[in-house]
């Protein structure tokens, strides 16, 4: 149904709204996302909040032809007014919000608006644990406007069954009202180039390369990984580098002196085409205390890469397949982590067969399943 209204002089316009571009997994993944519908005969606009700081910005990724529209408000709390108006001037047939409190923001606001297209929600992570350990956000709160302001929306979208159920259980919603669609990771349209990077030639024979990624913070647990490298003991040394930025910098730099580790693991920041570094890893290793879905597993898939990954809540075990496409550990455990690392090297692995499950979340293919959902919905 969607191929026929493919070139359509872009009568069907998409609206994508995020707090900002700043760096991170569902901010990527709507980027994919716009880029591919705008590919396809959509008329795409991003609409953010306020700019990403300097340095952390992600919009340099979005193609030309798809627009992106900044409403420059001062707060997410004072951003109602600002989307009432962007909901009543724009001409998009379908509007997708991502992550609470935006979520209930641009209901509230789309409802003021007089409900003009559709609106659809989209999940990201597991709410129920990182609103309060990041955040410190109220349980009540938070199930109060799950349940009031989801069920307002034409859709929502989870992108785990693992997010799906943390919703429903948060906000009493059915699981049959919440959509899974998983995210689209791997572009196959992309080609990457030539790489050159100081931190490549660190990666040395004959070290065993392991690679991690991700924003250096309590949810990625990087201080379990870390001494889990600390108890690895093979034939030749490990070399890690854990690819990411964050507030966490200075204490896992401390940790990695105080073990005598600092020849042994590198953070280099965050790099915006990672793709060599999973292509040149021996193993990919996941050791976040929880995740929404886990994109950086799939990059790993993606180059044929072995991976370990703790066994969170929630995305890793949907990803592997409940570690038929990878070794899955318990949260926080760095000795059984280190010995799933030892396992992994140590033994061979069909590339072929992990970069086939990559596929199955691929932006064409994931592209298509939101599109599907949108044209289902009443």
């Amino acid at each position: 149904k969607f191929q026929m209204i493919k070139h359509s002089n872009h009568s069907n316009k998409i609206s994508i709204l995020l707090p900002n571009l700043s760096i991170g997994g569902a901010e990527k993944l709507s980027i994919n996302l716009a880029n591919k519908w705008q590919e396809m005969g959509f008329k795409v606009e991003i609409v953010v909040l306020q700019e990403a700081p300097t340095g952390d910005d992600l919009s340099s990724l979005i193609s030309h032809g798809v627009e992106l529209k900044i409403l420059h408000t001062p707060s997410l709390s004072k951003s109602i007014f600002p989307l009432v108006k962007y909901f009543q001037s724009s001409k998009s047939t379908l509007s997708i919000a991502a992550m609470w409190p935006l979520t209930i923001i641009a209901t509230i606001a789309w409802n003021f608006a007089g409900r003009k297209g559709k609106l659809f929600l989209s999940e990201h992570t597991q709410l129920s644990i990182s609103m309060m350990h990041e955040f410190q956000i109220n349980k009540f709160f938070l199930r109060t406007t799950i349940f009031i302001f989801y069920r307002l929306a034409t859709g929502i979208i989870a992108v785990s069954k693992g997010v799906r159920s943390d919703l429903s259980g948060l906000g009493f919603l059915s699981v049959d009202k919440i959509k899974v669609i998983y995210n689209p990771v791997i572009n196959e349209d992309i080609k990457h180039g030539s790489y050159s990077d100081p931190y490549l030639a660190y990666w040395k024979k004959p070290n065993y390369k392991l690679l991690a990624a991700g924003t250096l913070k309590a949810q990625k647990d990087f201080t379990m990984l870390i001494r889990a490298i600390d108890k690895v003991n093979l034939d030749k040394p490990v070399s890690l580098i854990i690819l990411g930025e964050g507030p966490e910098r200075e204490h896992l730099e401390k940790l990695i002196i105080s073990l005598n580790l600092k020849d042994q693991i590198k953070l280099p920041g965050y790099v915006m085409d990672p793709s060599p570094y999973f292509e040149f890893a021996d193993i990919f290793i996941l050791s976040s205390a929880w995740e929404g879905f886990g994109n950086v597993l799939v990059e790993a898939l993606e180059k044929g890469t072995p991976v370990v990954s703790t066994d969170c809540k929630s995305g890793p075990s949907e990803i592997l397949d409940g570690g038929k496409y990878g070794a899955l550990v318990p949260v926080n455990d760095h000795n059984l982590c280190a010995h799933a690392i030892e396992e992994t090297l140590t033994r061979k692995h069909d590339k072929q067969m992990l970069i086939e499950r990559s596929k199955l979340f691929s932006v064409n293919k994931i592209s298509m399943e939101y599109l599907d959902y949108f044209g289902a919905s009443k």
